[in-house]
């Protein structure tokens, strides 16, 4: 079954690693001088009664998950799950209503919508505590990137990195209303063996990169 969503990771992931890569400009540039321009027009396409080129290119529940996400309609059974989440978002307020508390019905709250019940049960501290940790993980990844002693090391580092960073940035996004509804899950966080496996090792390795120190003159004789 195709996923727009990892496809998504994917590209953005291969985009910070080929530039953690030192890319020239000269290939990056006319890559954004095609893609930007077709991202307007898709996005022009998607506001017509009927769409013409993304019809193409994307499936119909794709699009009519753009369509909701472009103009939100709360009587519309497929916003419920967005709808729920944003109120469950809303009544945590500052501090929450504690943990196991929470009272709102949100669907597969416990994978694709588990930041809906952080909001809810530990309220806006709790959120911004599980923001900033992502980021200091994001940044410490980074800053063993521009530490790394090769340029293996740097693109392990620094893919790691855009990878936590991007799918909690999806993942809060979706539960957010802020962008489209898509199955992305919070890394370490959100049910599901895989993916806190490919979090552990990604970070695993991550480390193993940064405990990899520069060999001295004489032990490379």
């Amino acid at each position: 079954m195709p996923s727009l969503s990892a496809a998504f990771v994917v590209g953005t992931l291969s985009l910070g690693i080929l530039f953690a890569g030192k890319l020239s400009y000269k290939y990056i540039v006319p890559v954004l001088a095609f893609t930007v321009p077709l991202a307007i027009v898709a996005l022009v396409d998607l506001s017509r009664e009927t769409p013409i080129i993304v019809t193409r290119l994307l499936k119909d529940y794709q699009i009519e998950r753009i369509m909701l996400w472009l103009s939100p309609d709360v009587s519309d059974p497929k916003y419920f799950q967005t709808m729920q989440s944003i109120r469950a978002i809303g009544s945590g307020l500052i501090d929450g209503k504690g943990l196991s508390k929470g009272d709102t019905v949100v669907p597969y709250a416990h994978n694709d919508f588990i930041f809906a019940v952080i909001g809810e049960e530990l309220g806006f501290i709790g959120c911004i505590a599980v923001l900033a940790a992502f980021l200091l993980i994001a940044l410490k990844c980074l800053f063993i990137a521009y530490k790394a002693v090769d340029v293996n090391g740097r693109l392990i580092a620094s893919g790691v990195g855009i990878l936590l960073a991007f799918q909690t940035f999806v993942h809060v996004g979706v539960a957010t209303g802020m962008l489209p509804n898509t199955g992305t899950p919070l890394p370490f966080v959100s049910y599901g063996g895989s993916s806190m496996w490919v979090s552990m090792v990604s970070v695993g390795l991550c480390i193993n990169v940064g405990m990899t120190k520069p060999k001295s003159f004489f032990e490379g004789q």
